[in-house]
């Protein structure tokens, strides 16, 4: 393990070997980016592609930066790890985040890096207002305040006290896909629940970020037009999107088509049911439905002072 500190705050970052983890089909690999900085200590899950994000958002002008290994065109040596390549892929990234790291006073110096480590410091004159406002108001009072404000958007936390809701995925089909394989076409659809679980590292919540809900199709042989109509059940919180990839199979590894992620806002009402143009070609589009149940099996209708206690939004109330 490799890590350097800066003189300023200590600031250490590095990247456990142990903790690495195959995430995706295209054997892209989720790092635990352990930040050790003003006397706080947290952890981020980020691939190599986010922290190529970064190094294009930092700019070239704002910090010296050390080189990031080339992307692979196909994928060979990181989907057999040849040479030790995944490796020495997370020595390199995790000097290049070290290196920043040495040149800065704080963690908000670049919002950009702060934005990449999710860094948000503690304000503690918000949490005195919220416990002074908490413990001076009635539990009746308590209570309304929160269920006017009880939308995705606004408190996504009093829903996750809840419990997951079950979401319904019905993949229908696509069309417009390009031909990728010279032996033939076998395409097929996975769609990826977007975990929203990052306001904190309780263990729920970074299994749910580790492992988001996932679904995929079987692959359809030899067209470019599949008709899947497969549907699938997830579980979901308010406020999380869906992406949709549809990969081509070959005979070693499988390559992404096309991709396109549906917001929360188009089927958190209630349902979606329609055609979407892929992201990055427009020509293709694949049809879905998704629909919203009220709660999975896991889930629970808790009353409102209890979802609030489980939030950790009040303390108990006698």
């Amino acid at each position: 393990m490799v890590g350097f500190a800066t003189e300023c705050e200590n600031m250490q970052i590095t990247i456990p070997e142990e903790d690495s983890k195959i995430v995706d089909l295209r054997r892209h690999i989720l790092y635990h980016v352990k930040v050790v900085a003003s006397g706080k200590e947290w952890t981020v899950s980020r691939t190599m592609p986010d922290i190529r994000q970064l190094d294009e958002q930092l700019g070239k002008a704002e910090f010296e930066r050390l080189p990031l290994p080339r992307e692979p065109c196909i994928g060979i040596r990181r989907y057999f790890n040849v040479g030790r390549f995944n490796e020495r892929t997370r020595l390199a990234a995790e000097q290049y985040l070290s290196h920043l790291a040495s040149q800065l006073r704080s963690v908000d110096q670049s919002p950009a890096l702060s934005r990449f480590l999710d860094y948000r410091p503690a304000t503690a004159e918000t949490k005195a207002t919220a416990e002074t406002k908490a413990t001076g108001e009635t539990k009746a009072a308590v209570e309304t305040e929160a269920q006017q404000s009880l939308s995705p958007e606004a408190r996504p936390s009093l829903w996750r006290a809840t419990g997951p809701r079950s979401l319904r995925v019905e993949i229908i089909g696509a069309t417009g896909l390009r031909h990728l394989n010279w032996v033939g076409n076998f395409p097929y659809c996975e769609c990826k629940v977007n975990s929203s679980a990052k306001d904190d590292n309780s263990e729920t919540d970074v299994h749910r970020i580790l492992n988001p809900p996932t679904c995929r199709t079987k692959s359809m042989s030899r067209t470019l037009i599949p008709k899947w109509e497969e549907a699938f059940d997830l579980d979901w919180y308010d406020g999380e999107s869906l992406t949709f990839s549809v990969y081509n199979e070959g005979l070693i590894v499988s390559k992404l088509d096309c991709q396109v992620t549906l917001p929360s806002e188009r089927f958190s009402g209630g349902s979606f049911e329609g055609e979407i143009p892929f992201d990055d070609v427009p020509s293709a589009k694949l049809t879905v439905k998704v629909t919203v149940n009220r709660f999975s099996a896991a889930g629970t209708t808790a009353d409102i002072s209890e979802i609030l206690k489980a939030a950790r939004l009040i303390p108990p109330l006698n």
